[in-house]
């Protein structure tokens, strides 16, 4: 794969925001840590990782070689 269509691919991603919403995932577990709500912090991390997942998952469907 060309360096260009790694960019490309990386920008798409990005462009999406999952970034974004992982910082702000990673704050909520840390918050739940900090309040020491072990219950919702395993939540958090869970949804995170499937969220994690889904958007990986869908970035690598989308940038299938044809």
């Amino acid at each position: 794969m060309s360096g260009t269509r790694v960019r490309q691919q990386w920008h798409t991603f990005h462009k999406h925001q999952r970034l974004n919403r992982s910082r702000d995932e990673h704050e909520a577990i840390m918050q739940a840590i900090a309040e020491g709500n072990g219950e919702m912090a395993s939540r958090r991390m869970r949804a995170h990782m499937l969220n994690a997942a889904t958007s990986l998952s869908r970035f690598i469907e989308a940038n299938k070689p044809v």
